[in-house]
């Protein structure tokens, strides 16, 4: 997820532990400021693909996948996440 960071300007701060993950977006004009419209842009399209996430606070996304969860899926959901913050930017 921090590698998405670098390529995508939208994608603030990212954090938490193992594979429970936050991703904050923030507006694209400078001012860092939350943006609650494009992680919910974000959050249906990625749905839209497969990929279900649970939104948190004014403009977090969150990943909480099952302890059963396997490498390929990671794979998968990171995929399916960069592909829509790029279609979407």
């Amino acid at each position: 997820m921090t590698d998405l960071r670098k390529r995508h300007a939208a994608n603030g701060d990212v954090r938490g532990l193992g594979l429970m993950i936050g991703v904050d977006f923030e507006r694209q004009d400078g001012s860092h400021a939350a943006d609650g419209k494009f992680r919910d842009q974000v959050m249906q399209r990625c749905f839209e693909k497969g990929l279900l996430l649970l939104s948190c606070g004014e403009s977090t996304l969150r990943f909480c996948p099952p302890l059963i969860v396997t490498r390929e899926e990671v794979v998968t959901a990171v995929e399916i996440f960069d592909t829509v913050i790029g279609e979407l930017n």
